[in-house]
């Protein structure tokens, strides 16, 4: 299983790290974390960590994409 396969990886959101993961439960986390970096003033406050490639191995939370 690969992180293409997944139905949260986005074909859309992509940036030079990789391809936006918007699985909920990790991306309200993510959301969070940032939050709480923008307000204590890092200066990177960016998740990395939410970008996938599609060839990584598939995280526990991985859901295959419905054929259509």
């Amino acid at each position: 299983m690969k992180c293409g396969d997944c139905k949260w990886l986005t074909e859309e959101k992509r940036s030079s790290v990789g391809y936006e993961c918007l699985q909920p439960e990790k991306k309200a986390a993510w959301d969070e974390k940032e939050l709480s970096r923008k307000m204590v003033g890092r200066f990177c406050y960016e998740v990395v960590a939410r970008y996938k490639q599609k060839s990584m191995k598939a995280c526990k939370k991985f859901e295959a994409k419905e054929d259509e």
